[in-house]
C-alpha cells in the first residue's frame, strides 16, 4: 500500500522549497532544538528578581560590559574553559547556513507548518 500527499506548486515555491523527514529524524531534531524551562518554587523567584532588577541596575549605572564569557567567568572566580575550535566541515557548514539565513532561505516551525496547509 502506498500513500500519497499532494502539496500545491504554489505552497512550495512561497515556502522555497520543502524537506520531507522520517517522524523518527523529526523528532530527534526537536529534541536537539532549545528546550523550554519552567521553573517553580524558589528558583522562580530568583529569576524573577533579577529580571525585575536588572534594567533598574543598568539604568543606575551599576552594569558593567564585559566583552566574552572568559571575561565573565573571571569575574566570578571560575576556572576559564578551553575554547572551542570548529572543524574546517564546521566552518563549512556554518558559513552555508549563515548564507542560507541571509538570503532567506529559512522557515520557522510555524511557517513550514503553514506551507503544508496548517498540518502539525
Amino acid at each position: 500500500m502506498s500513500a500519497t500527499i499532494a502539496i500545491s506548486k504554489r505552497k512550495i515555491r512561497e515556502a522555497d522549497g520543502v524537506v520531507v523527514l522520517p517522524v523518527a529524524e523529526y523528532r530527534r531534531l526537536v529534541e536537539r532544538s532549545v528546550p523550554t524551562y519552567y521553573l517553580a518554587g524558589k528558583k522562580a523567584e530568583t529569576v524573577d528578581k533579577l529580571v525585575e532588577e536588572g534594567p533598574r541596575e543598568y539604568r543606575e549605572g551599576r552594569t558593567r560590559k564585559i566583552t566574552s564569557l572568559a571575561e565573565y567567568n573571571a569575574l566570578r572566580g571560575r576556572a576559564p574553559r578551553s575554547e572551542f575550535v570548529p572543524t574546517a566541515a564546521q566552518k563549512r557548514a556554518l558559513a552555508r547556513a549563515e548564507n542560507n539565513f541571509r538570503r532567506g532561505r529559512t522557515l520557522t516551525y510555524g511557517e513550514f507548518s503553514k506551507a503544508l496547509g496548517g498540518a502539525r
